[in-house]
């Protein structure tokens, strides 16, 4: 079956064989070389693919995240703002109480002051009388002693009087 034709001769059998050599390297390539490249470029770009959906993910929680943390931030801030005026309010009030018990200190004590001046004043009054007294009975019996006329009575009365306005006053 050979045939010739002009310069050229074709020899089927080699044609076939070689198509057939062909299509065995390109079977045995298909699955021993192209298959597995496919496969393992798919692979990749599935995991390409998840990795990148992974990154996206993950980004959007750490956005979630951070605006969670950026509310409890400000919430805790309120907290800490309303502890202080709190504090600042508790404080007040102790300062006001504190104020408040010690001028009521102060009139209990300017009370025991009034009260002891009123006692030392009745104490002083006390010896005054007491003072007079010996006074007044030292003047009659200066007068019994000396037996005075009536005269004499008088002026030592006034005597005595004048000598009492100078202890009152």
């Amino acid at each position: 079956m050979e045939g010739e034709v002009g310069l050229v001769s074709i020899q089927w059998w080699t044609i076939i064989l070689q198509i057939v050599n062909t299509l065995i390297l390109f079977a045995a390539l298909s699955y021993f070389l192209f298959k597995p490249v496919t496969k393992f470029m798919q692979d990749r770009k599935d995991k390409i693919a998840a990795d990148y959906e992974e990154a996206e993910k993950t980004r959007t929680n750490a956005q979630e995240l951070k605006v969670s943390y950026e509310s409890k931030l400000e919430t805790i801030k309120d907290e800490g703002r309303q502890i202080i005026r709190d504090a600042t309010r508790r404080g007040e009030v102790r300062s006001e109480e504190i104020i408040k018990q010690a001028q009521e200190e102060s009139k209990k004590i300017i009370e025991r002051a009034n009260l002891e001046l009123t006692r030392e004043r009745t104490k002083a009054m006390d010896q005054l009388k007491n003072d007079m007294i010996e006074i007044a009975l030292g003047a009659a019996s200066r007068v019994i002693e000396d037996s005075l006329e009536d005269e004499s009575h008088e002026r030592l009365i006034r005597q005595y009087i004048e000598e009492m306005r100078d202890v009152y006053v």
